[in-house]
This record gives C-alpha cells, structure tokens and sequence, in this order.
C-alpha cells in the first residue's frame, strides 16, 4: 500500500512539472503574440515654454497636445519603461509670431526613444501659435471674499486687515488693461469664532499672468454678539407737537450688538418719530425709525403705532 502512495506521488508530481512548463511556454507564446501586433494609444503631452523673463506671451498657448500614436506593442513598452518625461519643452526667443508644427514637436520628442517606430496619427491642435510682447507690471488691489465662514452668534468686530492689501500683476498688455482687482483664495476654515489670521493665496487673475506676493497676510478680527434693549422716546415735528399727543410717548428698541460696543448704545442714538398714517383708524400715529448707530444690526421696536389725542386750545 505504501509503495503504491510514493508511485502515485511520483507520478503527479512529474505530470505537475510538466503541466507548470506547458502554461510558462504558452503564456510566451501569447506575450510574444500580443506584443507583436499593432495598437492604437492616446496620450496627453504637456507643454513646457522656456522664455526670456522679460517677456510674456500676448495671447497664452496651449498647455496640453493629446495625440493618438500607432505602433506595436513592443514600441509602446520600451516609451513606457524609457522612463522619459512626457513634457514637451519649447524654447522660444523670436519676438516675431510663429506657428509651431505639433507633430513635428512630437515626432522629434519620441524619436529619441523610439526612433520612427510609432506613427503619429492624429494630434490636437496642429499648430501652436506662438508671439512674445515685453512683459509689463500693474499694481491693484486684493478685493476680499463676500462670504467670510464666521459661527453662529459671532462677528466682525472691525475690518478686514491685509498686508500688504494691493499686489503687483505681470504680464502682456492687453491682459493688464482690463484688470482693476485680484482675488485671495476662500479661507480654509469653517465657523470662525475667534481672531484669525493666516498667511492666504493670491489668486492668479488669468492664464499667463504672475502675481507678487503670492501670499497676503489676512488678519479677521471677531467678537461675539448679543442683543440690547433700551427705551427711546418717540418724536413728533414741531407742528405736531403743538396739537396733539402720543400714547405712549416711548418704545423699546431692541438690537443686536457686539460685546464690544454694548456699552457705547445711548437713546440718544436713535430717533424714532410718530407720522400720521393713512392705512390705520384715525387716532393712530406710525413710529417710524430716523436713525440707529451704524454698527448694530436687526433693529426693532415696539409699538410700532401710538394712540393720538388732541390738545385743547
């Protein structure tokens, strides 16, 4: 019984051998077979220009040729393991406009991998149309987010400080005209709820065009807020005066303040007058508000009307 084991062991051990040598020999077989037929690949370039750094370029370039490139599969492997940078680098120095054949730009890039291995069937665009201008500078200012992520009860105690608050742009003429302001980036936070300050990018108006500094100082100043309530006395113009009175003759006016500025809210700061109003019965006045500080928000008062009473003469 034991020897028919090891005959049996012996034998499928022999048969995996060769099984194992078999699928090696097809699996070369299929690889070769692959490899040598023909393949359609599509690939995007990117496009690197070398300039004077006193000149730009008037109208920006494309940045990217997308090609579709023909050859077997041999070709293919040794672009992919030549370990060559797929940028294309143009060097540019003629002030004079120039039209740049992509495929020979291509064609020159991959011959010094593939010699004419692989054909260029297609790429996108043709040409590319070159034409260099002095460089030249503007100052402008940064202009600030409309939405700044403050939390819930909390905001500005003051402006928005920015150092340094105005940037320089460089680039071609025609892009520089029109420019009258640059943006920073959205600050990276959420719910701010106290003093911010953080180093934020500038962000680059249009292609071709560099900004300095890249990066402004941004200081938010933040206080928490609350309501206030005070009661103000209700005005009337002089010729009212004279003939009638108001009931009740105050009101109480409610808003919403920072910490900082709840104690400098006085009555006299705000000015609230009693008006005839045609839409109500007759007796009743409408108070309305004239004036409020400027740095407190979401005014209200009550009453909003008064009873009116004649004075006997």
């Amino acid at each position: 019984m034991t020897k028919t084991r090891k005959h049996l062991r012996e034998y499928f051990a022999s048969d995996r051998r060769s099984m194992t040598v078999c699928l090696i020999i097809a699996f070369v077989a299929w690889f070769l077979t692959k490899m040598g037929k023909e393949y359609t690949h599509e690939q995007s370039y990117p496009l690197a220009y070398q300039i004077s750094p006193d000149q730009t370029f008037s109208t920006q370039p494309v940045s990217v040729l997308n090609a579709e490139l023909r050859g077997n599969g041999w070709s293919f492997l040794r672009l992919a393991i030549s370990g060559k940078d797929d940028s294309l680098f143009v060097s540019v120095s003629d002030n004079s406009s120039q039209d740049l054949s992509s495929r020979l730009l291509l064609s020159n890039s991959l011959r010094q991998v593939l010699n004419d291995e692989v054909e260029i069937f297609t790429v996108a665009p043709e040409s590319i149309s070159l034409s260099l201008v002095e460089k030249e500078s503007k100052k402008v200012p940064i202009v600030l987010p409309d939405d700044i992520p403050l939390a819930n009860q909390y905001q500005l105690k003051s402006d928005i400080l920015l150092e340094p608050d105005s940037v320089t742009v460089f680039g071609a003429g025609s892009q520089l005209d029109s420019l009258t302001s640059v943006d920073i980036a959205p600050l990276e936070t959420e719910g701010i709820s106290s003093d911010y300050e953080a180093m934020v990018p500038v962000q680059i108006p249009a292609e071709g065009l560099m900004v300095y500094p890249q990066k402004v100082n941004v200081v938010v100043p933040i206080e928490q807020i609350t309501e206030k309530e005070i009661a103000v006395p209700i005005t009337m113009s002089d010729s009212l005066r004279e003939s009638v009175q108001i009931f009740p003759d105050q009101a109480l006016v409610r808003c919403i303040v920072g910490l900082s500025k709840f104690d400098q809210i006085y009555k006299q700061d705000f000015v609230l007058e009693a008006v005839p109003d045609t839409t109500h019965p007759k007796g009743n006045y409408k108070v309305t508000l004239r004036q409020a500080p400027d740095f407190v928000r979401s005014v209200t008062y009550s009453p909003q009307h008064v009873e009116v009473f004649l004075i006997n003469p």
